[in-house]
This record gives C-alpha cells, sequence and structure tokens, in this order.
C-alpha cells in the first residue's frame, strides 16, 4: 500500500508541515479517485448540540464554518471535502478514525456515523 506523508519543501529546501486533510483532498481530486475517507476524532462533523449530521452539501458547510459551528481542525476538512468534490471525487466521508470499524466501513462505503458529502449536495455551492 502506498504512504503519502503531508511534508513540503520551500524553494530553500526547508521542510513543511502540510495540512494533511487539505493534502487528501488535493490528492484525491488529482488522481481521481471516486471516494474519500477523511478521519478525524469525532463521528464526523457535529452540529451545536454535539450531533453527527449525516450529510451536508455546499450551503450547509460553508454555513457550519460562518456561524462558528466548525472550528480549526473541522475547517480544513470541510474546505478539504469541498476541493476533493470540486475536482470530481463522487463520494467524500468524514469519519472518527479512531473507530477501526466505522473506518472500514467508510472506506467500503456504507459509513454508520460518519457525514457524507457528495457531489450533487456540494455543486450546489
Amino acid at each position: 500500500m502506498p504512504v503519502v506523508a503531508s511534508i513540503g519543501v520551500d524553494r530553500d529546501g526547508r521542510l513543511l508541515n502540510v495540512n494533511a486533510d487539505t493534502l487528501a483532498g488535493h490528492l484525491a481530486a488529482e488522481l481521481g479517485a471516486a471516494r474519500l475517507v477523511i478521519a478525524g476524532t469525532t463521528a464526523g462533523v457535529l452540529d451545536g448540540a454535539g450531533a453527527t449530521l449525516p450529510a451536508l452539501d455546499g450551503d450547509a458547510m460553508a454555513a457550519l464554518i460562518d456561524e462558528g459551528t466548525a472550528t480549526a481542525g473541522m475547517i480544513a476538512k470541510l474546505r478539504a471535502c469541498a476541493h476533493a468534490i470540486a475536482g470530481g471525487v463522487d463520494d467524500v466521508v468524514i469519519v472518527d478514525g479512531r473507530d477501526r470499524e466505522e473506518l472500514e466501513a467508510a472506506a467500503d462505503g456504507a459509513p454508520r456515523r460518519a457525514t457524507r458529502v457528495t457531489r450533487t449536495a456540494a455543486m450546489k455551492r
């Protein structure tokens, strides 16, 4: 299985830490992936009450960022989703990467507790 590190290099040869979610979204788009699974530390994207949102479209992702519900790392994940979808990835899932069974289910396209962003929904925005 190929491994990709999220390390970049500037013109002077200095190593740069590249956000792994950002890299994953760009790489999935460039490779023409059918599915991208982004692993985090929550069971998908959570609403203001802490419940997992089962599906999102572009407008909903933007609203979560604009209203401050999505912060820090989740903003990077949502932007990576949007980039991947815009780049042709059909299915993007954000899942709790600490849960091996859920991670495997998401990779197989059948997540139980996760947030899914689809091409049709995300392209609304």
